[in-house]
């Protein structure tokens, strides 16, 4: 009885594809990729993916939850007709059936195409920079961290409403435009296995409501502009942002339990990032500059403007190793400012620096994937470590996948150290 919700929306999603849409694509339906223009073929293509993945706590405080996750899938329809081409990704799971019905729509989008002209809206996860990994300016998109045994960060990523154009300006340039009529902040984890220690410590100090605002109107809309171009074997990008800091800012200067003020900051962005081919080695960099309303760095309840950067490398090794190395951080400027024991930063390194690096091997004719990934951070002195092996197997897949956390517990991930795991998985994608 566990899952008969998940088996009849399935049925009900599958039964809305019309008769006579017979072709069925088994190819790339992600939502990034550009569909040719002009086509009048306007059959349904269906893609997605099964799986069932268990998840054990090894030093879990949990005894009611030994395991997570269990089965769960992905459903993508996509059309294309003349100049035209759509996608949609729904998300099956029982947490999304139970606690988030509105996350069961993952992905939407139209896009038209007129000439060198894109005009696309939906529901969009949309990159931006060159950085593998959590770079500064993928900006777009806010992160989903109430589970962190989920790595991959597309999957971290929360779709957004968005309106998109795109300009190609030839010689391999591109100008983006980008508005957002809404915003939503980085989504943590309040009364679960992964609520971080601040909230712990409210919630201890007696705490029970966050009045969180509604960021769904106008009045937090977002907008940016991106251009790219090549120069001489060199990726070169620059844009701008005017919006909000993912980062929630928890207002404890007038602390009176049991609520709390959440709030967020404007900022304005101008970044910039470049990726190259040097010797071998893939070279990607970015950086950004982030201003705040805060400017001399003594208002309490507002971040300070800061300096953000990545820089980062892919190379093939010996014995068919490859590895992805990644420095990020952030710099805080007006730290001086800084003289209230309530400001939300009073208690903070100036610097944040963290190193992120993936090494991997195939084996068994590529069917045999194996990684080691980690994450330091420098001045926290913590380390998240998770080691994987996943065997293709005919057209499905069986992996097997840990996290461990350890280091200095008041860090941001040392404080994770009881929440060590294991997983299981099995999938399937068609």
């Amino acid at each position: 009885m566990r899952y008969i919700r998940f088996i009849v929306i399935a049925s009900l999603v599958a039964a809305l594809i019309p008769a006579s849409a017979q072709d069925f694509g088994f190819g790339d339906s992600g939502q990034e990729a550009a569909s040719p223009a002009g086509s009048g073929d306007s059959a349904v293509r269906l893609g997605g993916s099964v799986e069932f993945a268990a998840t054990a706590f090894p030093a879990s405080g949990y005894p009611d939850a030994p395991l997570a996750g269990l089965a769960s899938g992905t459903i993508d329809l996509s059309a294309s007709g003349s100049s035209v081409d759509a996608f949609m990704r729904l998300g099956l799971s029982e947490r999304i059936f139970t606690e988030s019905p509105a996350d069961a729509l993952d992905q939407v989008s139209v896009r038209l195409y007129s000439g060198p002209l894109i005009v696309e809206g939906g529901l969009l996860k949309i990159n931006w920079g060159k950085a593998d990994s959590l770079g500064p300016l993928n900006v777009l998109n806010p992160l989903d961290h109430t589970d962190l045994t989920v790595t991959d960060e597309q999957e971290l990523r929360i779709a957004r409403p968005m309106v998109r154009l795109s300009l190609d300006l030839g010689s391999n340039s591109r100008v983006e435009l980008v508005g957002l009529p809404g915003f939503e902040g980085t989504r943590v984890d309040y009364e679960g296995r992964w609520t971080p220690t601040q909230i712990k410590t409210l919630i201890g100090m007696g705490v029970t409501t966050f009045n969180v605002p509604d960021t769904g109107t106008l009045e937090y809309a977002q907008t940016g502009a991106r251009l790219t171009s090549n120069l001489g074997g060199i990726d070169l990008g620059m844009q701008y942002f005017y919006g909000y800091l993912p980062t929630p800012v928890i207002d404890i200067t007038s602390l009176a339990p049991p609520n709390i003020d959440i709030s967020y900051n404007r900022y304005h962005q101008a970044g910039f990032d470049m990726a190259t081919v040097l010797a071998g080695f893939n070279l990607r960099a970015e950086l950004a500059a982030n201003i705040t309303n805060d400017l001399s760095g003594d208002d309490p309840l507002v971040y300070n403007p800061h300096l953000a950067w990545s820089l980062g490398f892919d190379h093939g090794l010996f014995w068919g190793l490859s590895l992805n190395l990644q420095g990020s951080g952030t710099y805080r400027l007006a730290d001086d400012g800084i003289t209230s024991p309530l400001d939300i930063e009073a208690s903070g390194d100036p610097t944040h620096t963290r190193i992120t690096g993936h090494l991997s091997r195939s084996f068994l004719r590529d069917k045999l994937q194996i990684e080691l990934s980690a994450i330091y951070g420098i001045e926290d002195a913590d380390v998240m470590i998770v080691p994987s092996a996943e065997l293709a197997i005919g057209d499905g897949s069986i992996g097997l996948s840990g996290g461990w956390f350890g280091g200095d517990e008041s860090g941001e991930l040392g404080q994770y150290v009881d929440n060590a795991w294991i997983r299981l998985k099995m999938r399937y994608e068609f």
